[in-house]
């Protein structure tokens, strides 16, 4: 046996069989199940700019219920007190069409390159838009009813800001999980001399 064969015998890479340096890294995209989900959950979430989830008490326009696209096309077209003010307007919808736009961008990426990293960088970016919304009480009240402050009138948005919330911590999970199982999944795939004892490669 030649002294080069013999040292490669001694290799731990020996042990790789037919598997790339490139492979040992965790993958940078959603694989199919992951990536079904986080478009369902998209999907979802882009569907509520129909869903009659705001509230406003007494009603306004003959309507008590509205959906995020009725409001925004209301207030445009003039019929709601405060719908002529374009600052209030965009006060009160920001933060909601920033959520909104970025689902959209999610959704785009998912068809095209499913990257976890940007996957997670939307969800953290909406969570951050969304809990914005909080904020948005009498600017709501302003928009809907033409002023800041009273006590009979109520818009009844939070359950608006509690599901686009959700939905962004719901593709922030997914892309987390998915990054840890593909870490497990590589560690598994790797030779016992390339794993430390912490469970990370060495």
């Amino acid at each position: 046996m030649s002294a080069i064969a013999w040292l490669r015998q001694l290799s731990p890479m020996q042990h790789v069989k037919r598997t790339r340096i490139l492979d040992l890294a965790p993958k940078a995209t959603l694989n199919t199940e992951k990536r079904l989900a986080a478009v369902a959950i998209v999907t979802t979430g882009l569907l509520s700019s129909f869903c009659p989830i705001l509230r406003t008490w007494p009603p306004i326009d003959g309507k008590e219920y509205w959906s995020p696209l009725q409001v925004i096309l209301t207030a445009v077209e003039g019929r709601l007190p405060g719908g002529k003010d374009i600052p209030i307007l965009l006060g009160a919808v920001a933060p909601f069409l920033a959520c909104y736009a970025l689902l959209v961008v999610a959704l785009v990426l998912l068809v095209i390159f499913p990257s976890k990293k940007c996957l997670a960088w939307i969800a953290v970016a909406g969570m951050v838009s969304s809990a914005l919304g909080l904020r948005d009480g009498p600017t709501f009240r302003q928009l809907f009813y033409g002023y800041w402050r009273s006590s009979t009138s109520h818009v009844e948005y939070r359950g608006l800001v509690a599901l686009l919330f959700t939905v962004m911590v719901a593709l922030l999970l997914i892309s987390a999980r998915a990054s840890r199982s593909e870490e497990v999944h590589t560690l598994v795939g790797m030779p016992k001399d390339l794993v430390g004892r912490d469970g990370k490669s060495s």
